[in-house]
Order: structure tokens, then C-alpha cells, then sequence
């Protein structure tokens, strides 16, 4: 591990007391893991478990338990499945983005370890919401029963429930930005 980066950007190496890092062992090993590397240049560092990344485990597991809230994290991954499965249902979405001068933001894969992908997601699809219902749409009356699923996620995201929870996700979500490991 190079440390070189640190000393480059002129952080004072005595003054780094904590490394925070996922639970992953390629980053939290003792004996050979990113934070064993650090260790052995800088001794006062202590390794602590990235509370961002803590979050979104608790967040996945909560929403296990609740049904309304595993439904639309499991929304999310139908959409971006949809999205990105065909590349004409791809141009379609980028075509409406481009209509409607919407920011083009990529759907991302919703990950159960990384609360990066949740942040990137619920920001992609409350910035292009009207895009993405308008692309549902489009491909659920060209495809029909061929691409149910665009049907099934265009009432998930024409509900207004499930929209009042995105929308709530998008604010917690600034409320963190700055953690985010």
C-alpha cells in the first residue's frame, strides 16, 4: 500500500488516528489486509468498521423485515435490470432523458454492502422519475406482456406511497453525503 498518496497531499501522517474501511477482509485483515498495510506505517492508527457502510447493513436488514421498504429496494434493481438488459430499452430511456432535458444519470445496481449504490440509485431515479415513468410506459405499450415487469414497476413508481418513501430516501441520503466511505 503506498502511502505516498497521503504524503501528497500533505496530510501529516502522526495526526492519522483512525482508518475506517468496510468489513471486507482484503480491507480489515490483521495480518495481510489494507488496514495491517497502514498499520505498519503509521502506528497510531486504529481500525474502525466504515459507518456508512454499518448503515447500509442495517438498512438492508430492516428492510427485509418491512415489507413495503424491501419492496422498493427490490424495485430498484427490477428497473435498472429493465434498463440496462436491452440495449433498445436502454436507448428508449436515453431518449427520453434527452426530451425532457433531464440530468442523464445512469440507473445503478442496488448492492445489500454498499451504501454508495443505494446513494447513486435513489439520487438517479428521483433526478429522472419522470423519465423513467415515461419510458415504463413506452415500453410497456410496445412490449405488453413481453416486458410485464416494465408494467409492474411503472405502478411502483406511479404509486404515490412508494413515491413519498423515494422521495424520503433521497433526504435522508443528503443528510449523510458527506460519510459516505
Amino acid at each position: 500500500m503506498k502511502i505516498l498518496a497521503l504524503a501528497d497531499a500533505e496530510i501529516p501522517m502522526d495526526r492519522i488516528h483512525w482508518l475506517a474501511f468496510d468489513g471486507a477482509a482484503n480491507m480489515s485483515g490483521r495480518k495481510t489486509g489494507v488496514q495491517a498495510q497502514l498499520k505498519k506505517t503509521l502506528e497510531n492508527a486504529n481500525y474502525i468498521h466504515c459507518r456508512s457502510h454499518l448503515l447500509n447493513l442495517a438498512a438492508a436488514n430492516i428492510a427485509q423485515d418491512l415489507k413495503q421498504w424491501k419492496g422498493l429496494f427490490s424495485a430498484f434493481n427490477s428497473l435498472w435490470k429493465v434498463l440496462h438488459q436491452s440495449p433498445k430499452c436502454h436507448n428508449k430511456f436515453i431518449a427520453v432523458q434527452t426530451i425532457l432535458q433531464d440530468t442523464t444519470l445512469e440507473i445503478v445496481r442496488v448492492g445489500d454492502t454498499r451504501w454508495t449504490s443505494n446513494y447513486r440509485a435513489v439520487t438517479a431515479i428521483v433526478n429522472n422519475l419522470r423519465a423513467i415513468v415515461l419510458t415504463l410506459q413506452e415500453l410497456y405499450t410496445e412490449f405488453g406482456d413481453l416486458l410485464s415487469e416494465a408494467g409492474g414497476l411503472l405502478l411502483t413508481f406511479q404509486d404515490g406511497g412508494k413515491t413519498a418513501q423515494l422521495y424520503a430516501l433521497a433526504d435522508s441520503h443528503t443528510d449523510i453525503d458527506s460519510a459516505v466511505c
